[in-house]
């Protein structure tokens, strides 16, 4: 959401111009016998009805492509799992990600499912995987992600207090030019009165917005500070035991109330911009409808200025509207994800869009086929 701060930034520049499921048996030994995954199992219900096709449509389309263990299958998958729960799709996936050695995640979507003895045999694998130097390394690159986050979380705040200075100011002088020329008769350009104010103010948008992503970050990095130190987990990776574990969740808690308040101060800015977005709009139309002091030279010249002037002052109205309308979706976008993240409580599910395949080392080959594994 901190790109907000770029559309604010441009908008006031704008201002002044598919594994079947079918198969018989799986390579790995992994195989959670089930029916065919044309039929809807009990299991198969809609989690969702916003944006979803219907579970045969999501199936035709997402599932019955899928032949083989590449990304993009295991996304096809995904797809259709992101709206219908179904055994026979997560056990589709299950055994991608066996293919593709990421027992990790495997292991989680046995778990959901409830095949008990898959994972134990996964757990089984993972140990036998288990070195000495693994922890060391999980460690290393916890803390390498922290150290990153916590460089990122310090550029974004410099760049946030920034913009929240220079908004202000330019605001400030717009105001003031404003004033100058209602109160006093002054004879200063409407162009750069507006512009000013609009620019000022949406680069104050920009400034909070980027300010709670630098907090964000740095809360983030923390997280990861304290994984590196207390939460290992075998087979996993540092992004896999934040994102799959209840450590995410505790992170956005932490963050819900400033989610809020940065949301509510840019509902409150959206008020000024949409009011100096109302006297620029006013002032569009005082000159689309004034009569010009100047005699055209050409008669054509003279047409396409009648033609042309009421789209360009709508077109400059609509324009002058963009920083609050950016202002007034950012906040409300940060309140609506403040309530969701208050409500989610459970970690992340390894079937979703968002969860990730990592290439890990691979297993010891006398091993996996000692367990019933063919290479």
């Amino acid at each position: 959401m901190y790109k907000l701060a770029i559309i604010f930034l441009t908008a006031s520049i704008l201002t002044s111009f598919n594994l079947s499921a079918e198969e018989k048996e799986d390579s790995y030994g992994l195989v959670v016998k089930g029916s065919s995954s044309s039929k809807k199992t009990e299991m198969s219900k809609e989690k969702s009805r916003i944006g979803c096709r219907s579970e045969a449509n999501s199936y035709t389309r997402y599932v019955k492509p899928v032949k083989g263990y590449s990304k993009r299958d295991e996304v096809s998958l995904k797809k259709h799992l992101e709206c219908w729960e179904d055994k026979d799709v997560m056990i589709m996936l299950a055994k991608i990600y066996v293919k593709r050695k990421s027992f990790y995640l495997a292991k989680k979507v046995y778990l959901e499912i409830g095949a008990q003895k898959e994972v134990q045999l996964i757990d089984e694998i993972l140990k036998a995987n288990e070195k000495p130097e693994n922890r060391e390394k999980f460690m290393q690159q916890s803390l390498k992600i922290a150290v990153e986050l916590k460089k990122k979380s310090e550029e974004l705040k410099a760049l946030g207090i920034t913009f929240s200075i220079i908004g202000p100011m330019l605001a400030g002088a717009g105001f003031g030019l404003f004033l100058h020329e209602k109160a006093f008769d002054g004879q200063n350009s409407k162009t750069a009165q507006f512009s000013l104010m609009l620019g000022g103010l949406s680069l104050l948008g920009g400034g909070i917005t980027i300010n709670y992503f630098a907090d964000y970050k740095r809360a983030i990095s923390e997280s990861y500070r304290d994984i590196a130190w207390n939460h290992y987990e075998i087979g996993a990776t540092p992004t896999q035991s934040y994102e799959f574990s209840k450590i995410e969740a505790q992170t956005r808690k932490k963050m819900i109330r400033k989610l809020r308040a940065h949301g509510a101060s840019l509902i409150l800015l959206s008020i000024p911009l949409f009011i100096v977005s109302g006297f620029s709009i006013y002032e569009i139309y005082q000159a689309a409808t004034r009569e010009p002091t100047y005699q055209f030279r050409t008669f054509t010249g003279a047409i396409l200025f009648w033609v042309y002037r009421y789209p360009l002052a709508i077109i400059g109205g609509i324009v002058t509207l963009v920083p609050g309308i950016a202002c007034l979706i950012g906040g409300i976008s940060m309140i609506v994800h403040s309530y969701r993240w208050e409500k989610n409580e459970n970690p992340k599910s390894a079937i979703t869009l968002s969860s990730i395949t990592p290439m890990i080392d691979p297993i010891s080959r006398s091993y996996g086929i000692n367990v019933g594994f063919s290479f």
